[in-house]
């Protein structure tokens, strides 16, 4: 698993530490620290954390994201991922501060009061044509509309990539599910 992640430059998604694999070589230690997506079952359900380097690290979204090849001190194209201390990183954490070092100095903490730039409130108008459309994706038989089943297929292909027949069977299978939840842990029961 360890070669396949340094030849491919994937990501290891596992419940194991792999603390007896980090002192094996420099480059799997590095594997080890900055792509390791830990998970866990809770129940029935799998989940994976919203932070997977800590909270100073990125978001899932953007640990998931391959960049479209960075470029190296004479200007190569290496396809490998930056380094966590040259992400993008979440203001207001102090959990990876060993790992910065002085050419890369923390950021300032943002005050309180400003919103996290990740988030941001709703006005009670954004909220309003929300509602109203999901009664109408509702509809009268409580089926999803093609729109609908078109993004969820969408997000399970982001999990399950090469997947596509189970998808669209585990869609046409439950045609009124809307929980993202729900459809995962069918997929994963599914014998095919």
């Amino acid at each position: 698993m360890m070669k396949l992640a340094e030849e491919k430059d994937g990501i290891i998604v596992s419940n194991d530490q792999f603390r007896d694999l980090s002192g094996e070589s420099v480059k799997w230690a590095e594997i080890i620290r900055e792509r390791l997506l830990p998970f866990t079952f809770v129940g029935n359900i799998f989940m994976v954390p919203d932070d997977p380097l800590g909270r100073e690290g990125p978001t899932l979204d953007d640990f998931l994201k391959k960049p479209n090849g960075l470029q190296t001190s004479r200007g190569r194209s290496t396809g490998r991922r930056e380094p966590p201390h040259n992400r993008p990183s979440r203001p207001g954490s102090r959990a990876r501060s060993q790992v910065r070092s002085k050419a890369h100095p923390r950021p300032l903490p943002r005050p309180q009061s400003q919103p996290r730039p990740h988030t941001r409130s709703l006005t009670e108008s954004e909220i309003q044509p929300k509602q109203e459309q999901k009664k109408e994706d509702e509809g009268i038989s409580g089926l999803r509309r093609p729109r609908e089943t078109e993004k969820l297929r969408h997000k399970l292909l982001e999990v399950f990539w090469g997947q596509d027949h189970k998808v669209d069977f585990i869609l046409q299978q439950n045609p009124s599910t809307r929980d993202l939840n729900q459809l995962s842990e069918a997929l994963l029961r599914l014998n095919f």
